[in-house]
């Protein structure tokens, strides 16, 4: 999901920071340098996994 007024765009990748107990995530978004654009507080259903290798079945 997008959040303009953020500055983020749907599919922007982000790292969770910390889990909370109601199924909700801080995210933080950084740019190339490393610079924080924005931290939300994000439902389990707003955030996709992503894999930097295969699974192993």
């Amino acid at each position: 999901k997008a959040h303009p007024n953020q500055d983020l765009a749907k599919g922007q990748v982000g790292t969770i920071v910390e889990t909370f107990d109601n199924d909700y995530y801080e995210v933080e978004f950084a740019d190339t340098r490393g610079q924080t654009i924005a931290t939300l507080s994000l439902p389990a259903h707003e955030l996709m996994r992503l894999h930097f290798e295969p699974e192993k079945v």
